[in-house]
C-alpha cells in the first residue's frame, strides 16, 4: 500500500474511504474462515474421540465382564467356604469328598454275596420287616434300627475277609460287615447315618454296568456319582447320601466301625 493510504487495484488507485471498506470486509471474512476453521477442527477432533471410543468399546466391556464375573465367582467361593466350613463343624472336621480307591475282581465279588443270598433278612425297623424291598446281612457287629438303635452280634468274619477288609480300610479298627441287596425299582432316599456308626465308610458296589458302563446312580453331599460294578469307594456316612431308583440288580458290602462305648 503506498505511503498516502490509497490501494491500488486493476481499475487504479482506490481512495482511502473504499480502501477502509475492503479492510473492514477483509477482517469479517477473516473472522468468518478462523470461526469455520476451528469448528472443522473440533469437528475432526469429535469424529476422531467417536473412532477411538468404539474401537476400545468391546476392550472396556470385556473387562467389564470380567471383572463381574470375577466379582460373582468370588461370592461362589466365599458360600461354598462358608459351606464346608459349616459341614465341617458339624462333622468334626471330617473329610466330606467321596474318595474312589479302585476295583475288586468283579466275578468273585458275585460268587461271594451269592453265597449269602438265603441267610439275607428282610430289612427291619423297631423290629418290624419295612417295605423298602431290601435284604441285608451283618457280619461282626450289626444293628437293629429303630427308634432305640441296638448291637448285636452278627455273621463271624473269618480271617481271609478280615485281612482284606484290613486293607481296604487301611487298618483294623473297624467292626462291622454289612451286606445288602437290592431288587430291580428299588432305591435309598438320601438320608446320614445315626451317632451309633463312625462316618467313615469304606463300600464295594456289585452291580451289572449297562453298556456304556456303570448304571448305579449314588447321591452324595447333593451331586450324583456314577458306580461301576466291582468299584470300591469311601465316603463321609453324616453327609446325605442315598441311592436313586435301580434298573437292574445290586449289591453293596460296606466296612463299618459301630460306636459301642
Amino acid at each position: 500500500m503506498p505511503e498516502d493510504g490509497h490501494g491500488i487495484t486493476f481499475f487504479g488507485v482506490l481512495k482511502k474511504e473504499w480502501q477502509i471498506v475492503f479492510l473492514l470486509r477483509d477482517k469479517k471474512t477473516n473472522c468468518r474462515r478462523k470461526k469455520n476453521e476451528k469448528k472443522e477442527g473440533e469437528v475432526k477432533v469429535s469424529l476422531q474421540s467417536r473412532k477411538i471410543l468404539k474401537k476400545n468399546q468391546f476392550s472396556h466391556s470385556f473387562f467389564t465382564a470380567r471383572y463381574a464375573r470375577t466379582r460373582k465367582n468370588k461370592s461362589y467361593y466365599r458360600v461354598y467356604t462358608c459351606y464346608n466350613r459349616l459341614v465341617r463343624f458339624f462333622t468334626k472336621g471330617e473329610f466330606i469328598m467321596l474318595k474312589r480307591i479302585g476295583f475288586v475282581d468283579k466275578v468273585k465279588v458275585w460268587n461271594f454275596v451269592k453265597t449269602y443270598e438265603n441267610l439275607l433278612e428282610a430289612e427291619r425297623w423297631n423290629g418290624k420287616q419295612n417295605s423298602s424291598g431290601r435284604k441285608c446281612l451283618w457280619f461282626g457287629l450289626g444293628v437293629e434300627l429303630g427308634f432305640k438303635s441296638y448291637v448285636f452280634e452278627g455273621i463271624k468274619i473269618n480271617d481271609a475277609l478280615r485281612k482284606k477288609c484290613d486293607e481296604l480300610w487301611c487298618g483294623n479298627d473297624w467292626n462291622s460287615i454289612l451286606l445288602y441287596k437290592y431288587q430291580a425299582g428299588c432305591e435309598l432316599k438320601s438320608h446320614v447315618d445315626r451317632d451309633i456308626f463312625d462316618s467313615k465308610v469304606i463300600l464295594i458296589n456289585i452291580s451289572e454296568d449297562g453298556l456304556l458302563g456303570g448304571n448305579v446312580e449314588f447321591s452324595y453331599n447333593g451331586n450324583i456319582e456314577i458306580l461301576s460294578n466291582g468299584e470300591i469307594i469311601e465316603f463321609n456316612s453324616k453327609i446325605p447320601h442315598g441311592i436313586k431308583k435301580l434298573k437292574s440288580e445290586r449289591w453293596s458290602l460296606s466296612i463299618r466301625k459301630i460306636i459301642t462305648t
